[in-house]
């Protein structure tokens, strides 16, 4: 039960890191073991074992702590807002539609788009 409550706010937290920049400055991976770093900790779920096992290199985990501590200044950021007033803010954000599917593919040979 608790492992679902890890997933999906790890998950919640990989959504709102495009929030901020650091899918630009970090690979994917960082962020993944931070996400599931917080999620554990909010969950209650002891993951010492599992992040010391993961064998990083000290510069990994700087980069790790660095996107937690990214993280943990986007919700202090945020904490003062109540629940409308981010559904108000949000509601600014422009919504773009899918990509369309022929954009998503190279032209065929000769056609400049």
């Amino acid at each position: 039960q608790k492992m679902a409550g890890v997933t999906e706010t790890a998950w919640c937290l990989i959504n709102d890191s495009f929030r901020l920049d650091v899918c630009l400055f970090y690979p994917p991976h960082i962020l993944a073991i931070a996400a599931v770093n917080i999620a554990c900790a909010y969950m209650g779920v002891d993951a010492t074992g599992w992040f010391e096992s993961l064998n990083f290199l000290p510069a990994h985990r700087e980069q790790v702590k660095q996107v937690e501590d990214e993280f943990l200044v986007l919700y202090e950021e945020y904490s003062h807002l109540k629940p409308d007033e981010i559904c108000r803010v949000l509601s600014k954000v422009p919504i773009h539609g899918p990509v369309q599917q022929h954009l998503l593919s190279p032209p065929p040979a000769g056609e400049v788009r």
